[in-house]
């Protein structure tokens, strides 16, 4: 006598997109109800299902559970319990999502460097219009992504902070928008290789953009025409004024990444969120846990000027005492209330400073 085949158990599937309200679809998903429905408008074509048979999986919710995996790093049978699936959709749903959203013809619709030249003039025109710096049409700086230890190659993911990381290369232009991306490299590699082995490199230095433009970098990077990197102990005069005005321009970078790093730096020991008493648990860059971590509101320009002050106390001989003063004249004095006092993070600037400055023998 056959085996009696056991019948499909088909869970019930909550309308999650309109039953919590926007800061609770934040908490659990980093995005709210317009931003969630938008990317559901972007892959409906290549995520909804050819038929409605079986109680197929709509686009929602494969968007939901694959924003709800990375948001939080839940295991999958916990995410299909929360959406009424079984761990292997949830495998399938997430497998296929990401694929989607990272997908050529995705990627290209978002991240674009600009190759007209008009694009090319207004990017200039806007870098122009913050600091006064002409020619500049992006800037560009690396960051570690944390992923959890690999089981080929494990030791060339290792990064200098020793921890595990992908080191991607990151492009904005003045609007805080991301231009262009390389994330394929092991934590290890260096800044300088993974540019030079870029497309970007490659269209710089085959003269394919139309018009003459440059990068703004930091003393990471090898210096070249169309790169403008700081003057590592720059003299009194044009090199002094040089790297105080093309610091102000990297303020856009300062806080795009911030809000790629907030994630990690709640367990580092940074003074601007020491006050967070939970435990950082992380998959790829984001916190594990949202529950365990009650963040204060980050102040981007106090972030911004202590990442700026910093830079500068590595990259310049000027006196310290004075470098603080300068960096808080060029604030806005309602600003500058709520920037640490220079007793509190002088010690930090003279060690940044001991960092590019050799020992006397």
């Amino acid at each position: 006598m056959a085996a009696r085949r056991n019948s499909r158990i088909f869970n019930e599937r909550r309308d999650i997109l309109y039953s919590l309200d926007d800061n609770e679809l934040i908490q659990r998903y980093r995005f709210d109800r317009y931003s969630i429905v938008y990317i559901c408008d972007i892959l409906k074509q290549e995520l909804s299902p050819i038929t409605q048979r079986s109680c197929a999986v709509s686009c929602v919710i494969k968007v939901l559970v694959t924003l709800r995996y990375l948001a939080t790093g839940k295991f999958q049978m916990c995410n299909g319990d929360d959406h009424g699936l079984s761990q292997p959709t949830i495998s399938r749903v997430i497998f296929q999502t990401l694929d989607s959203l990272t997908s050529h013809c995705f990627l290209r619709r978002f991240v674009t460097f600009p190759v007209q030249p008009q694009e090319i003039r207004r990017h200039q025109q806007r870098f122009y219009q913050t600091a006064n710096f002409p020619g500049i049409v992006g800037v560009i700086d690396g960051t570690h992504i944390q992923i959890q230890a690999p089981s080929v190659n494990e030791k060339d993911f290792v990064n200098r902070h020793n921890y595990h990381s992908v080191n991607t290369q990151i492009v904005f232009d003045s609007g805080d928008h991301i231009i262009d991306i390389v994330a394929r490299w092991p934590g290890s590699t260096q800044d300088s290789r993974i540019l030079t082995t870029s497309g970007l490199c490659r269209m710089f230095e085959g003269n394919r953009l139309p018009v003459s433009c440059h990068l703004l970098e930091d003393s990471g990077y090898p210096c070249r025409r169309w790169i403008l990197t700081p003057f590592l102990r720059p003299l009194q005069g044009p090199q002094t004024n040089y790297n105080r005005i093309r610091n102000l321009c990297p303020r856009y970078l300062t806080g795009s990444l911030l809000r790629i790093r907030v994630q990690q730096e709640c367990n580092k020991t940074d003074s601007t969120i020491k006050s967070c008493s939970g435990k950082c648990t992380t998959v790829g860059d984001f916190v594990r846990n949202v529950s365990e971590h009650n963040h204060p509101t980050v102040n981007s320009n106090r972030v911004r000027f202590v990442s700026n002050t910093r830079k500068r106390a590595r990259e310049e001989t000027t006196p310290i005492q004075q470098l603080y003063n300068q960096q808080i004249a060029e604030e806005d004095d309602a600003q500058a209330q709520a920037f640490p006092a220079f007793p509190s993070m002088g010690s930090a600037l003279y060690r940044h400073r001991r960092k590019t400055i050799p020992d006397l023998p």
